[in-house]
């Protein structure tokens, strides 16, 4: 059989057919003819599919369109058509349903569309179709900010298909960062900005997403460093800000305290040396303020004559007031040579841990020779009164003692009303300090030098009548004083400050 089929086969590629029959033909014909009446009948009996009302397109992310309509009567299917700016309308799908998701769009790019009932053979018309338009974006993000780590850190919500995020401040364009974290390193203490941000894509041609709600945020500082000289210590302090509850300030990296209050005394000056002046303020929520940071350094200048003698009053009222001052006990103690420096010096120079006045030891002795010629070594900062002072030495209730050291004069007798701040009454057995105001410092006591002690007394008309002559000091500004000196901001903490600009710079 397979043989004959073969043959009979190449007989007709042989143009070996034979002629149709004429009633083969007809039987042809008739068949077409009844196929076309039942498809003109399916074509009458079914029913036009009416028209769609209404279509919504709506952006459903950065690169999709949400296409939905609603149900035309009598339509099994419908063709959905795209058009793109300035471009033909183009067959895109078919929907079952009424809604079709468009996806693998341009950012940015407008869309147009037109869907068509469909049902059995038939399409609706353009009568019948609805249409809509539609431009896919980047979802707007949201904007954080926080400043625990005393910076303004501004935190970027993610945006699905965004390259980047654009900062403006205040109205104007900040920065560009592919991270959705970024610091304002720029931002001082004590001003107000406004913050905003918005998400793009594309490098070339960037299309972006609108502006997230605008967010204010200021830096509160903890205080403006300020630094004096307070005797032999330096006192620094700062204003403060009811923000915080508690101040750490650091000289550099080392921590010098920790404090609720809003000041510390650094005690033993250190001429030459620079103090590099941190400070921090804690709040009770964790967060912290921005760094303040001074730099200072400590000085000596030439003392005037009246400063000097000043000083020297100053430095005997705050010994005289001082009732924790111990520097004249245990070791340090004794008659003439200088508790206050500690010279081991006196009728019989000191052993180690013992302290002898004529064979005895005493927890607490001063000497009013001791006490007024430091009142000039240490309070004036008089060069040859401190060498004296430092030798175990004092000044001598007479004229030459006074003149063999430093620049001094005979003022004569005292005269209640001419006497003058830092001048030394000097009488036989007792040398006072003249401070102003009718009052002396001296160091004085009953029942020996077991019970000696540093006072201010009143200077009545007969008490100064007791002394017998008056030693002025004329330095003339030989004496030096301390004196601490703002260091301008040096170049390490600028370029610390580009060196993160230009990380964030990269960033971008």
């Amino acid at each position: 059989m397979k043989s004959k089929s073969f043959l009979s086969i190449n007989k007709i590629e042989n143009n070996e057919k034979k002629p149709v029959p004429r009633k083969r033909i007809k039987r042809l014909i008739i068949a077409d003819m009844i196929l076309l009446v039942l498809i003109l009948g399916l074509f009458i009996a079914t029913e036009k599919p009416e028209k769609i009302n209404s279509l919504a397109a709506e952006p459903e992310s950065f690169d999709t369109v949400n296409l939905e309509w609603e149900q035309s009567a009598h339509a099994d299917r419908y063709h959905i058509y795209r058009q793109e700016e300035d471009g033909k309308s183009e067959y895109i799908a078919t929907a079952r349903e009424p809604q079709y998701h468009d996806q693998k769009l341009v950012t940015g790019r407008k869309y147009s569309y037109s869907v068509y009932p469909c049902n059995g053979i038939r399409r609706g018309g353009k009568a019948l179709c609805a249409t809509a338009s539609a431009t896919p974006m980047l979802d707007t993000p949201k904007l954080s900010i926080s400043t625990k780590e005393g910076e303004v850190t501004l935190s970027v919500s993610e945006v699905d298909g965004a390259i980047g995020y654009e900062i403006s401040r205040n109205g104007k364009k900040l920065c560009d960062t592919k991270e959705p974290v970024y610091t304002d390193i720029q931002a001082e203490p004590g001003k107000e900005y406004t913050y905003a941000a918005r998400a793009f894509r594309y490098k070339k041609e960037p299309v972006y997403s609108d502006y997230s709600k605008k967010k204010k945020a200021s830096l509160i500082s903890a205080g403006e460093i300020n630094a004096e000289i307070s005797g032999e210590d330096i006192l620094f302090s700062w204003d403060g800000d009811e923000a915080y509850s508690e101040y750490a300030l650091y000289d550099g990296k080392d921590l010098l305290t920790e404090t609720s209050g809003h000041e510390y005394r650094l005690e033993s000056l250190d001429p030459g040396k620079k103090y590099n002046i941190r400070l921090i303020g804690n709040a009770d929520d964790g967060s912290v303020s921005p760094e303040s940071e001074k730099s200072f350094e400590i000085a000596t200048e030439p003392m005037t004559n009246q400063e000097a003698r000043e000083a020297a009053c100053e430095w005997a009222a705050n010994i005289a007031a001082d009732d924790s001052f111990s520097y004249g006990t245990g070791e340090r103690a004794h008659r003439c040579g200088c508790y206050f420096c500690g010279t081991n010096t006196g009728p019989v120079k000191n052993k180690k841990g013992k302290s002898l006045v004529k064979g005895h030891s005493y927890a607490k002795t001063y000497c009013c020779v001791t006490f007024v010629t430091a009142a000039y070594a240490h309070g004036a900062g008089d060069p040859a009164v401190l060498k004296l002072c430092q030798s175990g030495g004092t000044f001598q209730n007479y004229p030459k003692s006074y003149k063999g050291h430093g620049s001094w004069k005979n003022a004569g007798k005292p005269s209640y009303k001419n006497l003058q701040p830092g001048d030394i009454l000097c009488k036989e057995s007792h040398v006072a300090l003249y401070i102003g105001d009718g009052k002396i410092a001296h160091a004085i006591g009953s029942g020996g030098w077991s019970s000696r002690g540093i006072l201010v007394s009143n200077l009545s008309q007969k008490k100064y009548k007791a002394f017998e002559l008056v030693m002025r000091y004329q330095g003339n500004g030989r004496g030096e004083k301390y004196v601490i000196k703002e260091i301008p901001q040096g170049k390490s903490i600028t370029a610390a400050k580009e060196e993160q600009s230009d990380k964030h710079e990269k960033n971008s």
